[in-house]
């Protein structure tokens, strides 16, 4: 094929651009894994400048650890946000709270915990507080 993966990298990130090109790379991947089910070599992908879409489907490797994959994080949420439109689950996600961890195992957000409520059943008392 005669296509060619150059991907500028634009001064301002702009959300659109990297949207496309990441759900570009899921369309890659999901074509290279199409092309070669069932034959016991695969075959080289046609998109060689595309490392998103070789990191989706490359062989099993050792686990993946948060300062390896950030690409595929990326990914992940712009996948999730093409979803929105026919997915109420993917609606509710983008709308909810985001959080970056930038590379970090976790991060600390400060809540208010509601006291748990007790059941009351059918023709019992309500209980005093």
């Amino acid at each position: 094929m005669n296509y060619s993966n150059n991907r500028s990298i634009p001064l301002v990130a702009d959300r659109d651009v990297l949207h496309e090109a990441d759900m570009m790379s899921v369309v890659h991947a999901c074509l290279d894994v199409a092309r070669n089910v069932g034959k016991p070599i695969a075959r080289k992908s046609d998109w060689p400048g595309d490392r998103t879409a070789k990191s989706i489907t490359r062989a099993a490797t050792s686990p993946t650890t948060l300062s390896d994959t950030p690409a595929l994080a990326q990914v992940a949420m712009h996948f999730i946000a093409s979803l929105v439109p026919i997915s109420a689950a993917a609606a509710v996600i983008a709308r909810s709270l985001q959080l970056s961890f930038d590379n970090a195992a976790q991060i600390s957000v400060p809540s208010v915990s509601l006291p748990a409520a007790a059941f009351v059943g059918e023709g019992q008392p309500i209980p005093k507080c």
